[in-house]
């Protein structure tokens, strides 16, 4: 059994190996040991951590909407709900109309059943 430590890079760390990589000067194993010292981690990563990031480079910079200290890039259940909110707001906001926390979900879980037949059970809501 081995005894390496699983080692999981932040969002922000990952984006700047990758610019790292964009340099051309280092090779994959070479960027696993720059890793470690950049990051002050205590063994280098390995080549197919390594790979892998690569190779979901366009995802990571893509998703612009992350906090840079997240471990993880989790994205929502029902994408279209969350352009149905911001339309909610964006013409709440056009109409000076009062917009709130409670009128949102009620709009959303509204539009969820009424519009996209997704079951309210299905639904959860975040403070963030």
């Amino acid at each position: 059994m081995s005894n390496n430590k699983r080692v999981r890079l932040s969002i922000s760390q990952k984006i700047e190996l990758l610019d790292q990589n964009a340099t051309g000067q280092l090779n994959q194993t070479e960027l696993g040991e720059w890793a470690m010292k950049k990051f002050n981690l205590d063994q280098p990563l390995a080549q197919q951590t390594i790979s892998n990031i690569l190779k979901n480079a366009e995802t990571l910079y893509s998703n612009v909407n992350v906090v840079k200290n997240s471990k993880s890039l989790k994205t929502t259940r029902y994408p279209q709900l969350d352009d149905e909110v911001e339309k909610f707001v964006a013409d709440m906001n056009n109409n000076n109309l009062p917009v709130n926390r409670d009128s949102i979900l009620r709009y959303v879980r509204h539009i969820a059943q009424v519009k996209y037949r997704i079951p309210e059970n299905e639904i959860s809501f975040s403070y963030g």
